[in-house]
């Protein structure tokens, strides 16, 4: 009859759907919320908006998120997403974005990364944004260590997911081997990779006519690779066999890209539990890199750690490119360069979501080493702690910039009387974009509550009273991926 609706397939899918006797809607563009569509439009003469407009101006007209119709897709519960993205063939950011983690367009075929703002680009030598004086490219130390970091939370997440969707289990297996091919070239790239192993830390390299130049400055960039860190549980592993037999082909088959690199450590906590690692450094590595963290002349201070080291105050890094000095310094607050556009110094000195990052790590690899790795905190002190104990302190720094003193006086507002003295101001906390390394004074923006606003969390983790061993891991378990009971 006219107006009822004919018989056919996309019927006989619903009909399925509403029985429960399959799944067609576990993917649609459930976009009210997530329009992950980008678009890169052409605004300069050779492609390089990046170079014809300010960071503020480029980002915005670089991407589209939605406007044009190019919209992405993720499963019904918004947990994995997939964007669709035009490259105009010219365009080193979108590239990689485009060709993903290790395919040649995007790193030139040896995983580690370059390329416009990819890493911490007002802390570095050159501006990223713009093509190099000397012509080449960077190899990011913290480009390459923020894509491992990248590789590592999504296999988290897919093994996590996988318990109770197996499909994931293909995406575990995809995400372990970029983590371990980016692992591998940060640590073996032309011999030594992006370590520096006379002064124990990791450093941008630059690549000009195949010839790779040391950029020997002490800031984040060398210790991002601290943060690249999971810990698995060995019971997770062997509940998914498809991932367990690909891993142990790749760790059977690809030995090379294992050596240098704490992948798949293994640790026993009791009987019936197993932990396996995988972090970028190896232990002796990590400690030589704790060394510098924790040194107050270097990168620890009263409230927190430093984006650069201390020690460029009185010894800044000079690289001269024909008649020209680019010179990195350690500066307390604000910056004295527009180098990079606009205050210069938004990532520092104290950059909080780092410093976040940074605690969270020292957790996790406290999960594994537990009390058998104590190192020197602060460095030369001659005091031996464990990583658990230190992320404790290290997080009452970063709180410690928001506690009144006897005064009611909070060093992040400064001198200002009136949050002291004013009873309408008084309890007025403001989330600053960054903080005074030597004063923890909030500094730039006052609205940053993505940021800051992380201090919250520390305040509750340092109110929780310590769990057991065999439960340590629950606290390293993202909220949004726990499962009800």
């Amino acid at each position: 009859m006219r107006g009822e609706p004919r018989p056919g397939a996309e019927l006989g899918r619903l009909a399925d759907e509403a029985r429960r006797l399959a799944n067609w809607k576990r993917w649609g563009p459930y976009l009210s919320e997530r329009q992950w569509g980008t678009v890169r439009e052409d605004y300069s003469a050779d492609g390089q908006t990046w170079a014809d407009f300010d960071h503020h101006q480029a980002r915005s007209r670089a991407y589209r998120w939605g406007e044009d119709g190019l919209l992405g897709i993720c499963d019904r519960q918004g947990r994995l997403c997939f964007a669709l993205a035009l490259w105009n063939g010219r365009d080193p950011l979108l590239k990689e974005r485009l060709f993903g983690l290790t395919g040649p367009e995007g790193n030139h075929g040896e995983d580690v990364f370059s390329g416009g703002f990819l890493g911490l680009d007002n802390i570095g030598v050159f501006d990223r944004s713009k093509p190099l004086p000397t012509g080449g490219h960077i190899e990011q130390a913290d480009g390459t260590a923020w894509m491992a970091f990248y590789a590592g939370t999504m296999l988290s997440m897919a093994l996590e997911l996988a318990h109770d969707d197996p499909t994931y289990d293909d995406l575990a297996s995809k995400f372990f081997e970029h983590y371990v091919a980016i692992a591998h070239a940060i640590n073996t790239l032309d011999g030594t990779g992006l370590w520096d192993e006379q002064d124990g830390f990791y450093y941008d390299h630059l690549d000009v006519c195949a010839q790779l130049i040391p950029l020997r400055v002490r800031s984040l960039v060398g210790l991002i690779p601290l943060i690249a860190v999971e810990v698995i549980e060995e019971e997770a592993i062997a509940r998914l066999p498809g991932f367990m037999k690909r891993m142990q082909w790749f760790i059977e088959n690809r030995p090379q890209l294992l050596r240098e690199i704490s992948c798949l450590s293994h640790c026993r906590i009791d009987e019936r539990r197993s932990l396996r690692l995988l972090a970028l450094p190896t232990r002796e590595r990590l400690e030589r890199m704790l060394a510098y963290l924790f040194d107050e002349d270097e990168f620890l201070s009263s409230f927190g750690i430093r984006s650069p080291s201390k020690a460029h105050r009185d010894a800044p890094y000079s690289f001269r490119v024909q008649d020209r000095e680019y010179r990195v310094s350690y500066q307390l607050g604000e910056s004295d360069s527009y180098l990079f556009g606009g205050n210069s110094n938004w990532r520092g000195p104290i950059w909080f979501p780092l410093n976040f990052l940074i605690s969270e790590a020292l957790e996790r690899y406290h999960y594994f080493y537990g009390g058998s790795q104590q190192v020197e905190f602060p460095t030369g002190s001659g005091e031996q702690m464990n990583l658990g104990r230190i992320a404790q302190l290290l997080s009452q720094r970063l709180v410690s910039s928001f506690e009144p003193d006897g005064q009611g006086r909070r060093p992040c507002h400064g001198a200002e009387p009136r949050y002291a003295d004013d009873p309408d101001w008084r309890e007025l906390v403001l989330f600053y974009e960054y903080f005074h390394g030597e004063a923890g004074t909030g500094l730039g923006a006052s609205h940053q509550t993505g940021w800051p606003a992380l201090v919250a969390n520390l305040i509750a983790k340092l109110q929780r009273p310590c769990r057991s061993p065999t439960r340590r891991l629950e606290r390293l378990r993202r909220p949004w991926l726990r499962r009800d009971p």
